[in-house]
């Protein structure tokens, strides 16, 4: 998300008046446990 409101193309969607929703991907458990660890435990 780092610099997304610097991105030319995202900016002119927003202007535009056609985005509905925007949707973001919360990390799960499992992915903060393997960032953290290195390793999962399957």
């Amino acid at each position: 998300m780092e610099g997304l409101g610097d991105n030319a193309d995202f900016l002119k969607l927003l202007r535009g008046g056609k985005v509905q929703t925007i949707h973001t991907q919360e990390a799960t458990l499992e992915d903060i446990f393997i960032s953290v660890t290195g390793r999962s435990l399957s």
